[in-house]
């Protein structure tokens, strides 16, 4: 199996060159890690090309078939269970982990999906996650490689996650040309989606996108919302650990397992306060609210109640696909999780919104040492 930080490349070989150099120029690079930048400049300088016969290609602009289905909420939350059961539905469209890492070579994927299927894991870090180059995947990877700022470009120079938060979450210092520009580039990275992978409708998965919705809205109206929450004891050491794989294989500077867990304890009530201060724009029908813990109970009743209230198309022939997919899962090993007592301390003074909004405590099977 290949691992991530194995692989002699940073993520961003998906890039136009302008993107990638504009990128590259907002941070530090150390040392040891140049031989991946100047690697990763050589293949698009290599590709560069391909991405000419794309803009030939690009779809014209137009509206999606549906409006989209976003699944919003803070990593480790549930997300990506969500996203692959609902993605199993024919009419579902979303975006690739092929997509995600070449966004700009779609028409020419012949060339370049056998680099994905090569070097891609057999899993995701930390977990035993399914991936694969026709699989579903976050978008904001996908846009990372489209325009800058991505909200993802913290994980290349995690000294940067304010800036990255303030830039592509807050907007702040855009103007309305700038905002207009995402906008577009957004809009066009779905379109594909949907072609690609000739979805009815688009169904995302973005962490990013849970501070974001007034964006969201203003794209896509009628957009529909789908928000996973979970413990936030859980939330928190999932998260740490989930750093802790993913930071070495892809950054560029490096970050202490210290400074991971200040990363962690800063995003998350930035995320979820600026989430419930917004989702009020989102008309009622249009957003359902999950409770992880009560979702994994139940998963298919919970994504037929999803698919009966969104209208997503034939519900017999997607509880089908639905049964199919849970029924490959049976026998997945969950983590087990322990907390030293200061950092419970921390995560229940600093993340008290959360246990109350969402009706929380401390988790039975936690152990404190």
């Amino acid at each position: 199996m290949a691992e991530f930080d194995f692989i002699p490349v940073s993520p961003l070989i998906g890039s136009k060159m302008g993107n990638y150099l504009t990128t590259i120029k907002q941070s530090r690079v150390e040392k040891k890690y140049l031989h991946k930048v100047i690697l990763t400049g050589i293949a698009i300088a290599i590709a560069t090309p391909f991405h000419w016969y794309e803009s030939l290609r690009d779809p014209k602009k137009r509206p999606l078939k549906q409006p989209p289905v976003f699944i919003v909420g803070h990593w480790r939350s549930g997300t990506t269970f969500l996203h692959n059961l609902l993605c199993q539905a024919k009419a579902a469209g979303f975006m690739t982990t092929y997509q995600s890492i070449f966004p700009n070579n779609l028409y020419s994927k012949w060339v370049f999906k056998t680099f994905v299927n090569l070097n891609i894991p057999d899993k995701r870090p930390t977990d035993n996650v399914k991936l694969g180059a026709s699989l579903p995947q976050e978008d904001e990877f996908a846009f990372e490689n489209v325009l800058y700022p991505s909200f993802y470009n913290f994980f290349y120079f995690p000294d940067n996650v304010q800036k990255s938060y303030n830039q592509a979450i807050l907007f702040k210092g855009k103007t309305e040309k700038d905002i207009i520009k995402w906008q577009e580039a957004y809009h066009k990275l779905l379109l594909k989606g949907e072609i690609n992978s000739a979805g009815d409708y688009m169904v995302m998965k973005n962490p990013a996108n849970t501070g974001r919705l007034d964006q969201l809205l203003k794209l896509y109206p009628n957009a529909r919302f789908i928000h996973i929450h979970r413990n936030p004891v859980i939330v928190y050491l999932s998260t740490k650990s989930f750093f802790e794989a993913l930071f070495p294989s892809v950054n560029l500077h490096d970050i202490s397992k210290e400074g991971i867990k200040e990363v962690v304890f800063d995003l998350y009530p930035k995320l979820m306060k600026r989430y419930l201060a917004q989702r009020s724009m989102i008309p009622g029908e249009n957003l359902i609210d999950i409770k992880f813990e009560e979702f994994e109970k139940d998963p298919l009743d919970h994504t037929m109640k999803i698919h009966r209230q969104f209208n997503l198309g034939n519900s017999e022939e997607s509880k089908k696909a639905y049964k199919a997919y849970l029924a490959k899962l049976k026998g997945y090993k969950k983590s087990t999780y322990k907390i030293t007592a200061p950092e419970l301390d921390r995560v229940k003074t600093e993340w008290a919104f959360a246990f109350e909004e969402f009706g929380y405590g401390v988790p039975d099977n936690i152990e404190v040492i």
